[in-house]
């Protein structure tokens, strides 16, 4: 780069900073900013939600041993030896209900906003 293209690249940065001013007071600048911790909010939220569901379910399998040695003395042949198939669709149906109840009542509550 020669001494006349580093003088160019320079006053064109220059005029280029100068036409457009930083826009730190645009208006748009406040919404992106809100739209940026909105994300950042449900970006936590759905990783706590993940953290929540999984944790126990992790819990469990770790110990699913003892679990079925302290909870399958039922007499019962299709619960002792189906224990934790069992138990894993009575929790994920569990937690699939509980999902499915807080979208309904989300919704509901976003339509009578709606409708106000």
């Amino acid at each position: 780069m020669n001494h006349h293209d580093r003088r160019n690249s320079r006053s064109s940065s220059n005029n280029t900073s100068a036409s457009n001013p930083p826009e730190t007071n645009h208006p748009h600048n406040h919404n992106q900013n809100h739209n940026e911790s909105s994300l950042y909010l449900t970006s936590f939220l759905f990783a706590l939600l993940g953290i929540g569901s999984l944790l126990p379910w992790n819990a469990f399998l770790s110990s699913a041993s003892y679990f079925e040695s302290r909870l399958c003395s039922s007499p019962r042949k299709l619960i002792s030896q189906n224990f934790e198939a069992i138990f894993g669709f009575v929790y994920n149906f569990s937690a699939v209900f509980a999902l499915l109840v807080m979208i309904v009542w989300t919704t509901r509550k976003n339509n009578k906003k709606k409708n106000s």
